[in-house]
């Protein structure tokens, strides 16, 4: 196959990247590692862009093939594309990744995404991003996640690069509280990035459906009988995505960096082959729903913390989010089986009117002195802890009414 069905761009550079470009010779991260004090060292563009052209030509394009299967329904001929083209998207934390447009002869685009990690911390994190997206793709009949086509290592000079390649959610657009917004709740806006390079502005009420969906999505993969839960996950990354419907939004979360529990099981006794219960089938179910309350805690406190533009300084988005993130968890819970014992003389209850029956019991203080417990497991060095300790009696009162008084 001819080089020339591979282009490369980056966005905002007129035209393809290639051997005369300026861009050409430019470190992946913008600028000289101060570190080494000499760009030989530092992974350059073209780096990239041959690594990753390495990566999509590995196994006889067997991992596009999939991607391109999955979309088409039918295995597809090499001979039917007309040119793949890779174009580096964004630059974060621990991935650097690429939007792959594989265009046919009969004028249809394909798009992908490729995941690409080259430093210390992204490649400790790809493996386990991969592998946490393909367990949960399979129970994913909703495609609220991406699906995810394969896997690999390109060595080269520079050291090694991870990649995988997943599906493209089109017309989906990365969100974050706008430079424009100020202090006053009613004029906070949501700015959503455009495809053109514009920024949209959602004010309120328009943009809570958000924030109930996000927390639905999360909710929706949470295990009460383990714990297993997606975390870590944030706003200030772009984790989420979002597209515009005829009567709101549409949600879905790009990222898993790891799918685990945060807290130890319930003893099992027959697994572990003691004799004797782990306690009784009520307390057992105590002990799940305290987990339960755990994880709404975190995720309504972690929801409303963004940072300006995405890159600027944290902060929390507007409390009114509180009812639609109660709303969400509430909506992906009472799709959850019950469970065992807590369907008592006959009535018919799903998992929300247990929990909010359950969460009625403590006392505001009870409430309040989990919420402290929860925020300070955080990162005291990380920038948003000062923000969310700041405000957390605040938030507290808040969402104690919201969710202990209904």
């Amino acid at each position: 196959m001819a080089d020339s069905l591979f282009r490369y761009h980056v966005p905002g550079n007129p035209g393809f990247v290639d051997q005369a470009s300026f861009l050409w010779d430019t470190p992946l991260s913008g600028k000289p590692d101060s570190s080494s004090g000499k760009i030989t060292f530092q992974f350059l563009i073209k780096d990239y862009f041959e690594s990753a052209k390495k990566f999509i030509q590995l196994y006889d394009y067997k991992i596009l093939k999939k991607g391109l299967k999955f979309n088409l329904k039918k295995d597809i001929s090499f001979s039917d594309i007309c040119h793949i083209d890779i174009s580096l998207e964004k630059h974060g934390a621990f991935y650097h990744p690429a939007k792959i447009s594989v265009e046919l002869n009969n004028g249809r685009i394909l798009f992908f995404v490729l995941n690409t990690a080259v430093s210390d911390a992204g490649l400790a994190l790809i493996e386990n991003e991969y592998n946490s997206l393909s367990k949960l793709n399979k129970n994913d009949a909703e495609s609220l996640i991406p699906r995810v086509f394969g896997m690999g290592k390109v060595n080269t000079e520079k050291g090694c690069a991870a990649f995988f390649l997943a599906e493209w959610f089109n017309d989906f657009h990365e969100f974050h509280v706008t430079s424009s917004s100020t202090d006053s709740d009613d004029e906070k806006k949501i700015g959503l990035w455009e495809t053109n390079g514009t920024i949209s502005k959602i004010s309120f009420p328009d943009y809570l459906i958000i924030y109930e969906k996000a927390t639905e999505i999360l909710t929706k993969f949470y295990k009460p009988e383990s714990f297993e839960q997606i975390f870590p996950w944030h706003h200030a990354a772009g984790d989420f995505v979002i597209k515009r419907t005829g009567n709101g939004f549409d949600v879905r979360l790009i990222t898993v960096r790891n799918y685990g529990a945060l807290f130890g099981a319930v003893p099992d006794s027959q697994e572990s082959g003691s004799s004797e219960a782990s306690g009784s089938m009520e307390e057992d179910n105590d002990f799940l729903l305290h987990g339960l309350l755990f994880f709404y805690l975190n995720l309504s406190v972690r929801m409303r913390v963004d940072r300006i533009d995405g890159t600027g300084n944290y902060c929390l988005i507007d409390s009114k989010i509180i009812s639609s993130v109660l709303k969400g968890f509430l909506k992906g819970l009472s799709k959850k089986p019950l469970l065992d014992g807590t369907q008592k003389d006959g009535i018919q209850k799903n998992m929300a009117d247990i929990f909010l029956q359950f969460a009625g019991q403590f006392s505001f203080d009870e409430f309040h002195e989990m919420l402290v417990m929860i925020v300070n497991s955080y990162n005291e060095n990380a920038p948003e802890t000062t923000i969310i300790k700041a405000n957390l009696l605040k938030y507290s009162k808040l969402l104690f009414k919201k969710t202990c008084m209904m």
